[in-house]
């Protein structure tokens, strides 16, 4: 499907592959991600679907998980590929025990998720699907976090559009911030590049190290030659996987 490929010769290599599922109960969302071909899985509760709508145009998802009764959010109002699944894919004891599986511990405590019941039922909902999918085991998920929305600048989708992050007004990739900046010598950097566009952070204390690590690289650092270096590294991410 969509979102569980992970055959290069299938993929941009130059952009994320994500898979996601968004879930609700109680007047609460809850969104979870994974990037199969690279081993990222994190998930996230926010407070209303405009919220649920921001994510989505942030993360840009190749393909959504929705419950069969009563969805978080329907295809037409995603404006991508959803996939139904059965309700019980989101149950919480089933998704925290296979979760639990999955990392090999007892309970997800070291995971900062006994706050966010619903983010675990989403991604306990996304590791199903993979494994129903073929990958009978996925070994390569090792680690799971749960964000906060105060990590990202929270962008709406109006705005984002406005923007145009990577996509232009006219629905195409020319004079974008992303065509203009995108000048990285292999497919692990734009990749991260584009997350980094995409979800500004707002911790000042990491913006701070990333200004003093830029600022001793381009005064110490023979810029040209790292770079010739760099273009000569295989796709160490997805060669992993």
């Amino acid at each position: 499907t969509p979102g569980t490929l992970v055959e290069d010769s299938l993929l941009d290599e130059r952009r994320d592959n994500t898979l996601a599922a968004v879930y609700h109960r109680d007047g609460i969302y809850a969104i979870a991600t994974m990037e199969l071909s690279l081993g990222h899985f994190k998930a996230q509760q926010l407070d209303d679907i405009d919220q649920v709508h921001s994510e989505l145009k942030r993360i840009q998802p190749a393909e959504l998980l929705i419950t069969e009764q009563n969805p978080a959010i329907t295809e037409k109002e995603a404006g991508i590929a959803t996939r139904s699944v059965p309700n019980w894919y989101f149950d919480f004891d089933v998704a925290n025990e296979l979760l639990c599986r999955q990392f090999n511990t007892k309970n997800l405590v070291a995971y900062g998720c006994q706050d966010f019941p619903l983010a675990v039922s989403t991604a306990g909902a996304l590791l199903q699907y993979t494994k129903d999918m073929q990958y009978d085991t996925v070994p390569h998920i090792r680690d799971f976090s749960i964000s906060q929305k105060s990590d990202f600048l929270i962008i709406d989708a109006a705005s984002r559009q406005n923007l145009e992050i990577e996509t232009n007004l006219s629905g195409g990739r020319e004079f974008t911030l992303v065509s203009l900046m995108d000048k990285c010598a292999n497919p692990m950097g734009a990749r991260l590049l584009r997350r980094w566009l995409h979800g500004p952070i707002s911790d000042r204390a990491i913006l701070g190290h990333r200004q003093l690590a830029v600022g001793e690289f381009i005064e110490r650092v023979d810029q040209s030659a790292v770079h010739d270096l760099l273009r000569k590294c295989g796709d160490i991410e997805r060669i992993l996987t």
